[in-house]
C-alpha cells in the first residue's frame, strides 16, 4: 500500500493494476537515481555472492527476523539481495 501511495504522490501513477503501478514506481525511482549518476544494482558496486552469503549468515547467526512484520530472515534477505544483483 505504501509503494502504491508513493507512486501516486511522487510520480502521479494512477493507471493500471496494483502490480503494474508498483512496477512503474520502481522503474521511475530507478530512472531518477540513474539521472543523478547513482548505481542501482549491487553488481555495479562489485557486491556479489560472497557478501550476500555473509549478510544472510549474519541474519541467521543472530536468530532474529527484521522488517515491519518481523518476517525478514537470512533466507529472505538473501533472496532480496540476489534480486538486486
Amino acid at each position: 500500500a505504501k509503494l502504491l501511495q508513493y507512486g501516486e504522490r511522487i510520480f502521479g501513477i494512477t493507471e493500471g493494476s496494483e502490480e503494474e503501478r508498483v512496477d512503474k514506481a520502481i522503474e521511475k525511482t530507478e530512472a531518477f537515481y540513474r539521472s543523478l549518476g547513482l548505481t542501482t544494482r549491487l553488481s555495479e558496486e562489485n557486491i556479489g555472492m560472497e557478501t550476500i552469503n555473509l549478510i544472510a549468515d549474519r541474519f541467521n547467526d543472530r536468530g532474529v527476523a527484521y522488517g515491519e512484520n518481523h518476517n525478514v530472515t537470512g533466507d529472505v534477505a538473501k533472496e532480496i539481495l540476489l534480486s538486486c544483483l
